[in-house]
């Protein structure tokens, strides 16, 4: 069975694809404030370098998944 792909459907493709991004980094930045707020500033910063290296493994865990 074949989907034709509309412009419609790209378009709201694109929409939702946005929308669940802008959410995501609402909710990540949300998240960020409360952790500044409730952690002392050596925790909050070892949480942030944790942070860091998990979203940079991350990448290259979605990279190897787009062959």
């Amino acid at each position: 069975m074949s989907k034709t792909v509309t412009k419609q459907n790209v378009m709201s493709n694109l929409i939702w694809r946005f929308a669940e991004r802008c959410g995501a980094q609402l909710v990540a930045f949300v998240v960020s404030i409360v952790l500044a707020r409730i952690l002392s500033p050596n925790e909050y910063g070892t949480v942030a370098l944790v942070t860091v290296f998990t979203t940079l493994f991350q990448v290259f865990v979605d990279s190897r998944t787009w062959k």
